[in-house]
């Protein structure tokens, strides 16, 4: 198992999104392949947290499937499109 935490800021004029909302997208975005295995959300003022966790051996593997599903998010959905990945 691999614990992935990403964070997301807020582009000027993002909206405050739900935890469950945000949850809701990212899952929708995520292929089988990927092996997400769980998914928590904490909304801060500025910005999102992410924690993923796959059922993957790999650590950059599964950096690699975190990154791809929360660009895949961003470009897809209304949620997030006002959301970049923080380096």
């Amino acid at each position: 198992m691999q614990l992935v935490v990403l964070r997301l800021s807020a582009l000027s004029g993002a909206g405050d999104p739900a935890g469950a909302a945000v949850a809701d997208v990212v899952w929708a975005h995520t292929r089988r392949r990927e092996r997400l295995e769980h998914l928590h959300v904490r909304i801060r003022p500025a910005g999102i947290d992410l924690v993923l966790f796959f059922v993957l051996a790999d650590r950059q593997t599964a950096v690699s499937a975190a990154t791809g599903i929360l660009r895949r998010t961003i470009r897809s959905s209304a949620v997030l499109r006002q959301y970049r990945i923080e380096p």
